[in-house]
C-alpha cells in the first residue's frame, strides 16, 4: 500500500535512515548489557527509560560508580556526549517531514533538486544530504560504546578491543590515550 503522501527520499536515503535506526538499537543493546553486568537494578531502570539523556546518564553513572580507570571514565563522558548528539541528529530525520526545496533557475545544474527534513514540532530544517553523516556519527558512537563495554568487561578474556582502531581519531580529538 502506498502512503497518504508520496515519498520524497531516494532508496539510498531510506536505507541510511534504516541503518542509523538499527545501529542505535545495537548501541543501546550493548549499553544495557554493560549495565546488566554491573548493576541489575540500574539495568532494569535503564530498560524502561525513554529519554535518551537519562538513558545515557544511567549507563555512564553506573560505569563511573564501579570503574576507577580515569582514562576509561573520560571516554565514558565522551561517549555520553556523543550519544546525546546522535539522538539530536537522529531526531532531525526520524521526526521529520521531508520536502523538496525550491531552487531558483540557474542556481544549480538542471535536474538537481534538494530535499530537506523539516522537524515536525519545531519546523527546523536540515538538508537531507546530511543523512550519511548522521549514520556515520551513530556508527562511531556504537563503536565507542562497544569499546567501553569491552574495557569494562576486561580484555583478559577476549584480547584487545576490536573497536580501538576505529575510534582512534575520536580519542585523539579528545586528547585521550590510544590503546
Amino acid at each position: 500500500m502506498e502512503p497518504a503522501i508520496p515519498l520524497v527520499l531516494t532508496q539510498q536515503e531510506h536505507a541510511l535512515i534504516g541503518e542509523m535506526v538499527e545501529i542505535v538499537g545495537q548501541r543501546d543493546e550493548i549499553m544495557i548489557g554493560t549495565v546488566t553486568r554491573l548493576d541489575q537494578t540500574a539495568a532494569t531502570k535503564m530498560k524502561s527509560e525513554t529519554n535518551v539523556v537519562k538513558f545515557a546518564d544511567i549507563w555512564a553513572n553506573t560505569i563511573k560508580n564501579r570503574i576507577s580507570d580515569t582514562a576509561l571514565l573520560k571516554l565514558v563522558d565522551v561517549a555520553r556526549d556523543k550519544m546525546k548528539d546522535v539522538a539530536d541528529i537522529r531526531n532531525d530525520f526520524i521526526h521529520a517531514c521531508f520536502e523538496e526545496d525550491y531552487v531558483e533557475a540557474g542556481y544549480v545544474e538542471p535536474g538537481y533538486q534538494t530535499t530537506s527534513a523539516k522537524r515536525i514540532r519545531t519546523g527546523l530544517k536540515k538538508p537531507v544530504s546530511e543523512i550519511r553523516d548522521a549514520r556515520h556519527q551513530a556508527a562511531k558512537a556504537s563503536c565507542l560504546v562497544a569499546h567501553i563495554d569491552h574495557c569494562v568487561e576486561g580484555s583478559g578474556r577476549h584480547g584487545p578491543s576490536q573497536w580501538a582502531k576505529k575510534i582512534e581519531p575520536l580519542l585523539q580529538a579528545h586528547s585521550l590515550p590510544v590503546p
